[in-house]
């Protein structure tokens, strides 16, 4: 079985719960928790860099959440969608 834990920052009816990136908590975060996925959000400003990615473990993953399908830049036509319909040559 493979254990996964969603770090939601927020948007419980339209309502945050936190602001700023993930280093502060970070090295603890991925150390500690035993789960062997993360799935993080990095969809706005309030995710900081990925300068926190450097605690996680070689046994763990990171999923990275890049675009909120609520968001503006989701609609059909924009960068972010046009990213994943996009075929290689």
């Amino acid at each position: 079985m493979t254990l996964g834990i969603h770090l939601c920052r927020g948007n419980n009816r339209s309502h945050w719960y936190a602001e700023g990136g993930y280093d502060a908590i970070a090295e603890r975060l991925f150390e500690e928790l035993a789960v062997d996925r993360f799935l993080l959000e990095y969809d706005d400003e309030r995710s900081g860099s990925f300068d926190a990615l450097r605690f996680v473990p070689k046994s763990k993953m990171v999923v990275l959440g890049w675009s909120a399908a609520s968001a503006p830049s989701w609609k059909a036509g924009s960068p972010c969608s046009a990213a994943l319909t996009r075929r290689p040559k």
